[in-house]
């Protein structure tokens, strides 16, 4: 009986464990409490994958409000901007086309191998992918070795009066070994670019093309 006992003992530890392994994880990613105090000023933190295992983020839930953050954007790189081993938590300017004196180190959002995963602005509520699809990030072969937020601030005036922020967006992730996904989840980006001067009218052309 106490054998039996001891047998039924490891069997639930293992169940568990294993069913602990394949459940969701929230990833807080957030601003540091950061405070700046120049308008249109884009500030930057990254965050480390898992190098040794990939996994999928099934979830992006806002913790942001407009009336703070213009809009908030998080990219998905080979190597962040700017990356500090004694300061995970550092925080860069990364409006690279921005002008005007900045309190922070300047940085570009990605030095090498980015990609844009997810967009917010406007009060958007958590943004659920579809079941079964997810963003592969991590491990060695998804090209995303670390998670860099960018938020937007338009408007700094709560911040020269004293305020800081801790923006950002919490992910709901599932380990690489689920197999709750069997899509990988992509984002195609268009833009483009022209000038069109004061007082004049012209003509900005955008062209899409589906295979």
């Amino acid at each position: 009986m106490l054998g039996n006992m001891e047998f039924l003992s490891i069997w639930l530890v293992f169940v568990l464990i294993v069913t602990h392994s394949l459940a969701t994880v929230k990833f807080p990613m957030h601003m540091p409490d950061v405070q700046p105090t120049q308008k249109e000023t884009y500030l930057c933190t990254a965050f480390k994958m898992p190098a040794q295992e990939h996994q999928y983020i099934v979830e992006f839930e806002p913790n942001a409000t407009m009336h703070t953050a213009h809009h908030i954007l998080i990219y998905g790189c080979s190597t962040p901007g700017f990356w500090a081993t004694d300061d995970p938590r550092a925080v860069w300017d990364c409006g690279e086309m921005a002008g005007g004196v900045s309190e922070y180190r300047r940085a570009p959002t990605c030095a090498s191998g980015s990609q844009v995963i997810y967009a917010w602005a406007r009060d958007a509520p958590k943004l659920t992918l579809p079941e079964g699809v997810g963003f592969k990030v991590g491990g060695s072969d998804t090209g995303i070795e670390y998670l860099v937020l960018q938020v937007h601030y338009a408007n700094v005036d709560k911040f020269i009066n004293g305020a800081t922020d801790d923006s950002g967006v919490i992910l709901s992730m599932l380990p690489g070994t689920t197999n709750k996904v069997n899509k990988r989840a992509a984002i195609l980006l268009l833009g483009t670019g022209g000038i069109i001067p004061a007082h004049r009218e012209g003509k900005i052309s955008l062209l899409a093309i589906s295979q």
